[in-house]
């Protein structure tokens, strides 16, 4: 497998941080390689407006899906993230 066929997917736990996720995405996809990229944010029940957030980015981006849970913490919202998982690598911000 060559560099240039390799794809990432970025699983991004999101729980009440309205303040940070515009900022995080922002930066994830000013990468230069941002089309090799997915983004799976998992909204973990946030009561601040970030789900709208959430959303608001994964109608604009085609590499970025939004999926809603009960809160259930960091681990359950990442093996949330898991489950979506589709390349051959994946991390975790």
């Amino acid at each position: 497998m060559e560099i240039k066929d390799l794809s990432v997917d970025i699983i991004i736990p999101v729980y009440n941080c309205r303040n940070f996720i515009d900022r995080c995405l922002k930066s994830i996809l000013s990468q230069k390689c941002q089309e090799k990229l997915r983004i799976i944010l998992v909204d973990d029940g946030s009561t601040d407006g970030s789900s709208k957030i959430v959303d608001n980015y994964a109608d604009n981006f085609q590499n970025i899906i939004a999926i809603h849970k009960k809160n259930g913490g960091l681990s359950s919202a990442r093996n949330a993230g898991l489950k979506l998982v589709k390349s051959d690598y994946f991390t975790f911000v």
